[in-house]
């Protein structure tokens, strides 16, 4: 699991896992922090690539109301660079439609020299079968 080391570590995972989920559901523009403005993001197989496409997809989804089930994460590097890879799975209801399940897969990079600090630069969620 993520150690100290790397920036993060187990609890400060969930922390960042609740936070973002918490801005899918109440706050979608705040995600604009959460992101590298490279940022990449496979939906459901729908890919966009940098921040403004990912907003808009957000922002064109109905409400959701997310409920974590768990959540892991492992130091990997990407071009020299420590990151994490953060898988969540959980359960999400989009309106009065009902609850999916899903799986979601960020790599996360340290903003700048701020190892406090993470944004999201590749993130690929899926519902998965009942």
């Amino acid at each position: 699991f993520a150690s100290k080391a790397h920036g993060m570590d187990d609890q400060q995972v969930v922390v960042f896992a609740e936070e973002y989920f918490k801005a899918v559901d109440a706050d979608r523009m705040s995600l604009r922090f959460k992101y590298a403005p490279t940022a990449s993001l496979v939906w459901n197989g729908n890919p966009v690539a940098g921040l403004d496409d990912v907003l808009r997809l957000f922002q064109s989804l109905p409400p959701t109301k997310h409920r974590l089930m768990c959540v892991d994460a492992q130091p990997t590097a990407l071009n020299d660079t420590t990151c994490l890879l953060i898988v969540v799975k959980g359960h999400v209801s989009y309106g009065d439609c009902p609850q999916k399940s899903f799986a979601q897969t960020m790599v996360v990079v340290p903003v700048a020299a701020n190892i406090e600090s993470w944004s999201i630069v590749n993130d690929c969620f899926r519902f998965l079968p009942h």
